[in-house]
């Protein structure tokens, strides 16, 4: 039982350590420059995961009662964790009209007639306010053109083979999981 309580606690405080300096470098200018939310929280979970596993060893000198496999298995599990964390909320949250919409209706001031927004005002907003005025397209072109998988010459904007690969993925994807 004292072996197990020791893991746990080798977890936790891996995992919580993690957790704040990972948390931490979103706060920090590392990797400004990088516009695509996705690749730069990719590369400081990478940073992050980089910093931790020499303390592996440092940690193994000064506490050598620590076992080295659970400190490698805390951070790679930290790692993990931190990788679907960041996947399913800040970049869904970040690409998602269903997110805005929710938003712009909690924000919307009630009238005597609706107490929300209608169905045209919701259309109009995610238009004129989410489409234009924050420039999503232009932010997904800028995306799409990092990753390669749109080509833009003159004023055509077309898919590359990577794109097309991608694309034929996703249908699989899309049929593997009944998703429409």
């Amino acid at each position: 039982m004292k072996k197990l309580k020791n893991i746990s606690l080798t977890y936790s405080t891996v995992f919580v350590l993690f957790s704040i300096f990972f948390l931490l470098l979103f706060h920090s200018p590392l990797f400004t420059n990088e516009t695509v939310l996705f690749y730069r929280g990719i590369s400081l979970l990478s940073v992050t995961t980089l910093v931790f596993l020499p303390l592996i060893f440092l940690t193994y000198f000064k506490l050598p009662k620590v076992n080295i496999e659970s400190l490698m298995a805390a951070i790679i599990v930290s790692a993990a964790i931190h990788l679907s964390l960041f996947i399913i909320f800040p970049v869904t949250f970040e690409r998602s009209v269903t997110m805005y919409i929710l938003t712009s209706l909690q924000n919307s001031q009630p009238s005597s007639m609706c107490s929300g927004l209608t169905k045209n005002q919701v259309q109009e907003l995610l238009i004129n306010d989410y489409i234009v005025k924050k420039k999503a397209v232009d932010k997904r072109m800028q995306e799409q053109g990092v990753i390669n998988f749109i080509k833009i010459k003159e004023d055509c904007i077309s898919v590359t083979p990577k794109a097309t690969n991608f694309i034929y993925f996703s249908e699989f994807v899309k049929k593997l999981y009944n998703i429409d």
